[in-house]
């Protein structure tokens, strides 16, 4: 990868935008671009695409970045791909994983075609203990959910050979044909989504894990665990005890948590608690004051207070935007 300047970002692809929602927390498409200024839009049956097709008549596309988290994976042709770790060269059975809020874009697009597969992380992070049990899983296609502030020395890019290239083709046209329903499965995304997250982190080469994985201490570890059941029962957390229960002094505790997730380990609680209450407004009818009390907070007013801050909108506002 050849290093640049860091690249500055031209627009924002926001949620609403790629159409995600509670009821479609996936989205799959092909992205075309024109093998020469004018060239017709290619005819069904001429190239293989899933999910729907959106054709560009122009070379390049500009430096954005997005809400959501993105997976991109070159069908053919190549371009060259720009990130604030550098440019590189990207062509057919190349994949990209894009978190929210990393800048890029390509140059010398004429003739590549992309399939894109966008998804909520907030979707994902409910049952947050199952996924972090794989670690590299984590660190491709969940950083941001978990660390206040990431930056990743490189933009996971990779080339996966013809049979996983073709299997993860197979895992996205399933993703496509279930999100084209009218009432998709969220089982069935949710577990096309990881499986597709699963093939591809299998595919990801050894020596380059050092550069995306973040080393979590056992204890900590355990002390995640111990903060998901305080947030799954609604109960008071207290840092000095669990600091005490890992026999921890604790302004050493909250450093050492820190220094492995980003954030102390109070921040990380409200974080989880955001992001069940988030679950909740989009997939059941309870009240705010109801989701509230359920996870721990005095009163829906510190709630939404909480909840403003950490999402930039109000709960109500965030079920009427996503609730589908």
């Amino acid at each position: 990868m050849n290093p640049t300047p860091a690249i500055e970002r031209v627009y924002t692809v926001d949620d609403q935008f790629e159409h995600l929602s509670a009821r479609a927390p996936v989205q799959v498409w092909t992205q075309g671009f024109a093998p020469y200024p004018g060239a017709p839009r290619p005819s069904a049956g001429e190239r293989r695409t899933v999910g729907r097709y959106d054709f560009w008549d122009k070379p390049d596309c500009e430096a954005h970045d997005h809400e959501h988290f993105e997976l991109a994976f070159i069908l053919e042709g190549h371009a060259e791909h720009h990130t604030d770790s550098g440019s590189c060269c990207v062509g057919k059975g190349d994949v990209l994983t894009i978190a929210p809020g990393e800048v890029h874009g390509f140059t010398g697009l004429r003739g590549t075609h992309l399939v894109n597969c966008a998804y909520l992380q907030d979707w994902l992070m409910y049952n947050l203990p199952d996924i972090l049990a794989d670690k590299v899983l984590t660190a491709l296609f969940l950083p941001t959910a978990l660390h206040s502030t990431v930056h990743r020395l490189r933009v996971p890019q990779w080339h996966i050979g013809e049979t996983v290239f073709q299997e993860c083709l197979v895992e996205l046209e399933h993703l496509a044909r279930e999100c084209a329903e009218s009432r998709p499965s969220l089982l069935y995304l949710k577990s096309s989504l990881l499986k597709l997250m699963t093939v591809l982190t299998r595919s990801y080469p050894d020596d380059w894990r050092d550069d995306i994985l973040t080393p979590i201490r056992p204890d900590i570890q355990e002390a995640i665990q111990e903060i998901e059941i305080c947030v799954l029962t609604g109960a008071s957390f207290r840092e000095a005890e669990l600091a005490e229960k890992h026999r921890l002094a604790p302004d050493y505790f909250s450093r050492v948590f820190k220094q492995n997730m980003g954030r102390s380990p109070m921040a990380y609680y409200q974080q989880r608690r955001i992001h069940h209450a988030c679950w909740r407004l989009l997939n059941t009818q309870r009240t705010i004051t109801e989701i509230a009390l359920e996870l721990g907070f005095c009163h829906s007013a510190y709630f939404s207070t909480t909840f403003l801050r950490a999402r930039g909108m109000s709960p109500n506002a965030y079920r009427k935007r996503f609730g589908g």
